[in-house]
């Protein structure tokens, strides 16, 4: 069995500007930096490294925006 390939990101963010460091992240998230980091590791952030300096897609910060508040409506629903 070989082992799976680790998923690559296609995207110009460099160019664009669509990328965000993990200090602008942990920043708008109002996370810890190794807070957003543990959310990588579970896949749900998107992410790659490059010269040591982690990079965050837009698009992941966004969705993980969503995410965060579909699960915190429902965890106010529940108490009620």
């Amino acid at each position: 069995m070989t082992p799976k390939m680790p998923r690559r990101i296609k995207c110009n963010g460099f160019k664009k500007g669509n990328l965000l460091s993990l200090e602008d992240v942990a920043k708008r998230l109002f996370f810890d930096e190794s807070t957003v980091r543990y959310h990588f590791i579970r896949r749900r952030l998107v992410a790659f490294r490059n010269n040591g300096v982690w990079w965050f897609t837009e698009e992941s910060v966004t969705n993980f925006e969503k995410y965060l508040k579909v699960r915190n409506s429902k965890k106010k629903r529940r108490k009620k």
